[in-house]
């Protein structure tokens, strides 16, 4: 867990790399965009690239963090399972989408930051295991285990990331994954 003024500089560098890029953010652009000095942003940071990093996992652990607020609220796998995945895939996909700068954001983002990402797709794959918990034995019926097909949804999901022309497109592509889903458990 990232402590709250680290939280602070990493959102305030996201927010940077997406409006101008990595490349031309600076570590002082960054260090006047969260209030501090550069001498003090280095003590937290060695450098951009692990700015960069620490970026990801902060909107990585807050978006898991917003899935594990709004789960209670939701009824039945169809809408925690829907939820999850608008916020862990359609959040991120729009944000990025968002940016001018997309095309660099993702090559960054696979470039220096893929193990990052790697974990917290884990993470993410852990929190679908335990929205498929209930469902376990329905999910066994059908020949399978429930970590497999947690990671199944995960690296499915990934794909129709990858896959999507637009948001829009992205949001039936999902849909579409939760239909067989669902077919599968019921």
């Amino acid at each position: 867990m990232i402590d709250e003024k680290k939280s602070q500089v990493l959102s305030a560098a996201l927010k940077m790399f997406s409006a101008y890029g990595f490349k031309r953010v600076t570590m002082n652009d960054i260090a006047e965009e969260a209030g501090m000095s550069r001498p003090s942003l280095y003590l937290m940071f060695s450098n951009k690239e692990d700015i960069f990093r620490g970026s990801i996992v902060n909107y990585a652990e807050k978006s898991l963090e917003q899935i594990r607020t709004g789960l209670p609220e939701k009824q039945g796998l169809e809408a925690k399972l829907s939820f999850a995945l608008e916020v862990w895939i359609v959040q991120g996909y729009e944000m990025i989408n968002k940016s001018p700068h997309a095309g660099e954001f993702i090559d960054c983002t696979y470039g220096f930051a893929r193990d990052v990402i790697e974990l917290m797709y884990a993470d993410f794959e852990k929190l679908v295991l335990e929205i498929l918990e209930p469902e376990a034995d329905r999910i066994e019926a059908h020949g399978m285990v429930s970590a497999d097909f947690a990671h199944f949804i995960r690296v499915s999901a990934q794909g129709c990331k990858a896959a999507a022309q637009n948001v829009e497109d992205l949001r039936k592509l999902i849909a579409m994954l939760l239909k067989v889903v669902l077919a599968t458990v019921k």
